[in-house]
């Protein structure tokens, strides 16, 4: 699923980027375009990297 349309950045790429440390939307720009534009995907790209952390519960997502 694509979480930043401007970047094309999907929840996959997020994922990749938090196993590989990243903890913050800050991280993910050291790697991805992500938030760069318009910033809407902010709030779903910071959901989406606390659901990918260790030991994070389930976070459900409204469409």
């Amino acid at each position: 699923m694509y979480v930043c349309l401007c970047g094309g950045v999907t929840d996959n790429e997020i994922k990749e980027q938090v196993e590989l440390g990243a903890e913050s939307v800050s991280d993910l720009q050291k790697t991805l375009p992500i938030g760069l534009c318009c910033g809407t995907c902010d709030v779903v790209a910071e959901q989406f990297i606390k659901s990918f952390l260790p030991g994070a519960k389930d976070i459900s997502y409204a469409a």
